[in-house]
């Protein structure tokens, strides 16, 4: 668990990025499933097992029913050298950050409000099922 909480404190900037493209990484896109929750920027932790979203190419599907399109897509390299992509929405304010960890297959999945200057709203530790 606190790998885990490691993982979950790690965080990134929203706003920088070396690379623009207008989809999402082919490794990033089918149903991404969530293992770890955390409402405190990864203060504390909490296990589910649920999923998340269905990712393609140019929209996420959320369990609520909602699909989100992607506007742009941001790639840069965090500070230990994991690739993070800075997912934008076309018809919501929300944002996501999703970047590499140490644990093979998983990802830290960061969701920002941008009413707000992208205040950073929940963060998930996911694998990507394809």
């Amino acid at each position: 668990m606190k790998f885990i909480l490691a993982l979950l404190l790690t965080s990134t900037s929203i706003f920088s990025a070396d690379i623009e493209r207008l989809d999402v990484d082919p490794v990033l896109q089918g149903i991404w499933i969530a293992s770890h929750i955390s409402e405190d920027e990864g203060k504390t932790v909490t296990n589910i097992n649920e999923v998340l979203a269905r990712m393609n190419a140019v929209s996420v599907r959320m369990p609520d029913g909602n699909v989100y399109n992607v506007q742009r897509v941001l790639i840069s390299t965090t500070d230990d050298g994991k690739t993070c992509n800075k997912i934008y929405f076309s018809n919501t304010t929300t944002a996501m950050a999703v970047s590499e960890t140490n644990m093979p297959g998983a990802y830290l999945l960061q969701m920002f409000d941008g009413r707000n200057g992208y205040k950073e709203l929940l963060r998930y530790l996911i694998t990507v099922r394809q």
